[in-house]
């Protein structure tokens, strides 16, 4: 509005219907898509300020030439601001529409790049909660596996305790009642018995080297299985993580090949960024190029390229001042 209010100062100073042209139907036409450069203004409202500054000593002149139709001049010089400013409010309406389709499109990108991205964080947490709790599990389970193992060992040990009591108990109750028979029947036939007494005793001893021999292969047993079943457990335990790391692994190689196609992915999605960006300023410099030449300026592309460059540089430049103050 402040750069419509000095269109209409500058007309008034001039004094001259001829210092705005009446908008035709081809400009209705470019005024529907103005340019939008990225630079913050206008470009069509630019180009009518600098046709009217222009033109005003023209206006001084036929003011000077035309004195006695000031009154009908000065009407129509209001209709014409009245056409300008209404041609300028629809422009900026229309440069408005565009910047928030420019926005919208922005955060539609920022919106799926999210998604992507909060996706793979959750088949991350997924994956790293399925990997403890098969390790926990198969901790678990081994630890039950060894804890049953220890438990089976301590009740052979205690079973052929057990029986080795047994058997020596066994033992001395029969060369009690043995010996008590051969002092009850010495008195008879002390001579006669004396030799069953030590063929007896020596029967009684090899028994009992017997038990004590049966006693010591059953220990030497028992501690053969005690070091085959630990010998199972580690081997059993050696297979199990061994399958255990071969899966980490591939799931560490799936994750990787995941990780480059997110990358490739991304690559993608910004060079396209980049292309949709490169043809819209493309777009809107050729539209810049056409609107000055109907205006009558002789502008090229490669100029305002360069121009929007430098603006865009400069811009960067404040931005990052304003961040460094800040």
């Amino acid at each position: 509005m402040s750069k419509i209010l000095a269109l209409s100062q500058s007309l008034d100073q001039a004094g001259d219907i001829a210092a705005v042209r009446t908008p035709t139907a081809q400009d209705s036409a470019e005024a529907k898509h103005p340019p939008d450069l990225g630079l913050g203004i206008n470009t069509v409202e630019e180009q009518q300020l600098a046709n009217a500054r222009t033109e005003q000593p023209s206006v001084v002149l036929d003011k000077t030439r035309h004195p006695p139709d000031e009154i009908p001049w000065r009407e129509a010089t209001t209709d014409q601001l009245t056409k300008v400013t209404r041609t300028a409010e629809e422009l900026q309406y229309l440069l408005d529409q565009e910047r928030a389709r420019n926005e919208e499109m922005r955060m539609q990108y920022e919106r799926q790049l999210k998604v992507i991205r909060n996706g793979i964080q959750k088949e991350k947490r997924d994956l790293k909660q399925s990997l403890v709790q098969q390790v926990d599990f198969i901790i678990r389970k081994y630890r039950s596996l060894a804890t049953e193992a220890v438990a089976a060992a301590r009740q052979e040990r205690q079973k052929v305790q057990t029986e080795r009591i047994k058997a020596r108990e066994l033992a001395e109750t029969a060369c009690r009642n043995f010996e008590k028979d051969i002092k009850e029947r010495t008195k008879k036939a002390l001579e006669e018995y004396r030799q069953l007494a030590q063929e007896a005793h020596k029967a009684a001893q090899a028994e009992r080297e017997e038990l004590m021999q049966k006693c010591t292969d059953l220990e030497k047993s028992m501690i053969s299985k005690r070091q085959q079943l630990d010998t199972l457990v580690i081997r059993e335990a050696e297979k199990r993580v061994h399958c255990y790391r071969l899966s980490h692994q591939n799931m560490k190689d799936q994750l990787e090949r995941e990780r480059r196609q997110f990358a490739l992915m991304m690559g993608e999605i910004a060079n396209k960024v980049e292309k949709e960006c490169s043809d819209y300023d493309s777009a809107m410099i050729k539209a810049v190029v056409v609107f000055c030449k109907t205006k009558g300026v002789d502008v090229d592309e490669t100029t305002l390229r360069q121009q929007l460059g430098n603006i865009r540089i400069q811009g960067l430049k404040d931005g990052s001042l304003s961040s460094e103050v800040r």
